[in-house]
């Protein structure tokens, strides 16, 4: 019995810091950054999309998605400075799992 409560608290002390890494992680975002595209172009109707990480900053291994117009076209693998703003996303999403 007390093997099984220290599992659950490891577990719960585990989601709380996952929780709070990724409210902080927009916090104080910079305008500008570098950002190397990580997949190939999604198609879409209005805007192609691509995912990208950020290289540098206190945000350094961020994934991002890149939406970009159809007659810009890049490739796996390009570093680009990029200046905009990142948004949080609509929905959420589990942590490196299904």
């Amino acid at each position: 019995m007390g093997l099984y409560l220290i599992i659950v608290l490891f577990f719960c002390l585990y989601i709380f810091s996952l929780e709070s890494r990724y409210s902080n992680a927009f916090k104080n975002i910079q305008s500008e950054y570098f950002i190397k595209i990580i997949s190939i172009r999604e198609e879409g109707n209005y805007k192609d999309k691509y995912i990208a990480k950020v290289l540098d900053g206190k945000n350094k291994n961020l994934k991002i998605y890149l939406y970009v117009d159809k007659s810009e076209e890049y490739k796996y693998g390009d570093i680009l400075k990029v200046s905009g703003e990142i948004e949080l996303p609509d929905k959420a999403r589990n942590d490196k799992r299904f």
